[in-house]
């Protein structure tokens, strides 16, 4: 059927025009042909053939119906952006900070089986069930960003000598100043423990004695939050 519009004309008052669809939508839910005008598709509906269209009912009052369903319509698109929102903004906050191991450099005597740093569930913060299952964890991640800031970190890995199975698991939230931005968190298995640094943005001092991981020590403050503490909160 042609697209167009239909005009209602109403006495002497100013023309209504409905988009074509709305029309076809009322016509076909009161049982109206769209198709017995289509000789005519250009000429304007008369009062009476509307009213007719509408079951008696007054174009007035199905022109206020209208508006009241999009009124509905839109206060009801209104709430829920709102509960969307409000369902987004009651998660965890995001803290602009990085998160970090390297097992195949700096511990190449272990075994990375599992970690997860937080509850964020990211590829970067955690190992997957299967590379868990099939022993195929990362030995390496890396992630720099925006994203929940961890209240603990649990590490496990197998002593490649031994064949032992350690696990740890720190409590980053007693030992974490409040605000760590532009922050790195980095951990580091040597044998049996676990070491969890965490690494300021601050440039190192020339004159203070390197501390840390190696390739931060040389250039950044480097803390060391567990399982001792130099860090002063």
């Amino acid at each position: 059927m042609k697209l167009f519009s239909v005009r209602f004309a109403i006495g002497s008052s100013a023309a209504m025009a409905l988009p074509t669809y709305l029309l076809a939508v009322c016509m076909a839910v009161l049982g109206v042909s769209a198709q017995a005008r289509s000789a005519e598709p250009d000429k304007p509906l008369t009062q009476a053939e509307v009213q007719a269209a509408l079951g008696g009912c007054s174009v007035n009052t199905f022109a206020q119906f209208i508006k009241t369903w999009f009124r509905v319509v839109s206060l009801a698109l209104v709430l829920g952006l709102g509960l969307v929102g409000a369902g987004c903004a009651s998660g965890p906050p995001l803290v602009d900070h990085a998160f970090s191991f390297d097992a195949g450099v700096e511990s190449p005597n272990v075994k990375i089986l599992d970690f997860k740093y937080g509850t964020a569930g990211l590829l970067t913060t955690s190992a997957t069930q299967s590379d868990i299952k099939n022993e195929a964890t990362r030995q390496y991640s890396n992630i720099n960003g925006s994203f929940p800031k961890g209240d603990t970190l649990y590490v496990k890995w197998r002593i490649k000598s031994t064949g032992e199975v350690i696990e740890d698991t720190v409590d980053l939230k007693s030992r974490l100043p409040s605000d760590i931005s532009q922050h790195r968190i980095h951990f580091v298995i040597q044998g049996r423990e676990l070491h969890v640094y965490l690494v300021s943005p601050e440039l190192r001092h020339k004159g203070s004695p390197p501390f840390g991981p190696k390739k931060y020590r040389d250039y950044f403050k480097v803390y060391e939050i567990y399982p001792t503490s130099t860090l002063n909160k």
